[in-house]
């Protein structure tokens, strides 16, 4: 895939999961955004160091 594209993907996917972090600031849905999110800021530093 091209790291553009694949860049722009990452932080469309990264600006829902905020998104909806703000609708579910609590619980068990909240805590499973935040992992998301950091998978998300983890793949987009990876893609960076490549």
């Amino acid at each position: 895939m091209n790291k553009d594209r694949e860049k722009r993907i990452l932080e469309e996917r990264l600006e829902r999961c905020r998104q909806l972090s703000k609708d579910f600031p609590n619980g068990l849905t909240a805590e499973h955004l935040r992992q998301i999110e950091a998978a998300i800021v983890d793949d987009l530093r990876a893609l960076e160091q490549h």
